[in-house]
């Protein structure tokens, strides 16, 4: 009489993604209006990317970040926080997900060291052009530490998801 529903079906990825893409988006949203936290808000935003991959695959998971990268420059009050979450925390997520296909712990490590000082070169000479008229220099260091610390909470978050809900779990 009941007919057992795939749950991997093409329309239940799009509900699925609808809902993360609506968490994903009040979470930058409070990253801009709150003065405090829009780090920790916008790094929270960017782990919904992971969760996303893990349970429905990487090619939905880069449709989702261009989803959410697209509407966060659209509604985020705050457009450098914006770009902050599009081309920082919110593609580290994707690029995260590819340095670890590997499985080869000093490759990763090498890799994403190489990746935060380029993107934290980037950051820092944007940063210096569109927010303060100082040194480069300065922020490099600071934002290398943000990015290592983003990346250990990000594995943490993950990994706990992972092994409590994601796809192995028994459903």
């Amino acid at each position: 009489m009941f007919v057992r529903r795939d749950r991997n079906t093409r329309s239940s990825d799009i509900a699925f993604m609808g809902m993360m893409l609506a968490i994903n988006q009040i979470l930058l949203y409070f990253a801009g209006i709150t003065s405090f936290n829009e780090t920790i808000f916008m790094g929270l935003a960017s782990v919904i990317i992971g969760i996303v991959i893990i349970e429905k695959g990487e090619k939905n998971g880069i449709v989702f970040y261009i989803s959410s990268a697209m509407m966060a420059a659209v509604i985020m009050p705050n457009k450098l926080n914006a770009l902050g979450y599009i081309f920082l925390l919110g593609l580290y997520t994707i690029v995260k997900y590819y340095i670890e296909k590997s499985g080869d712990l000093k490759k990763e490590l090498i890799t994403k060291a190489v990746y935060f000082v380029i993107i934290s070169l980037a950051a820092a000479i944007a940063g210096s052009q569109l927010i303060y008229q100082g040194a480069p220099a300065i922020m490099i260091p600071v934002i290398i530490a943000v990015m290592a610390v983003y990346d250990y909470a990000a594995t943490v978050m993950l990994t706990t998801y992972r092994n409590r809900f994601g796809k192995n779990m028994k459903r």
